[in-house]
């Protein structure tokens, strides 16, 4: 901002089916238009799961995106990553997979 301030959006990350707040991710204003506007990442789900067995949720996790056909990672802290995994676990066992 003008003043100095930091400003970021928050954004849906997975689209779980219920609205929880381990779900959102901050990002740049740029970032998050480009997230919402020119997302090319298919299967994110999967991705956030695959980086999940591949990582460790006490380090934080990487995942990787494509916006807008740039090549980016949403970087998710430790506490972040390990309530998102159970989220997911949650949305999934919700859906019967």
């Amino acid at each position: 901002m003008l003043n100095g301030d930091w400003y970021f959006e928050a954004v849906r990350f997975l689209g779980l089916d219920r609205m929880v707040s381990e779900d959102y991710v901050a990002l740049c204003p740029r970032h998050a238009a480009m997230y919402l506007n020119a997302n090319e990442s298919d299967g994110l789900k999967r991705r956030f799961a695959q980086a999940c067995a591949e990582g460790d949720l006490e380090e934080g996790i990487t995942v990787p995106v494509v916006l807008a056909g740039e090549h980016v990672a949403i970087i998710l802290a430790p506490k972040h990553a390990i309530d998102l995994a159970a989220a997911l676990e949650v949305d999934g066992e919700k859906r019967g997979g």
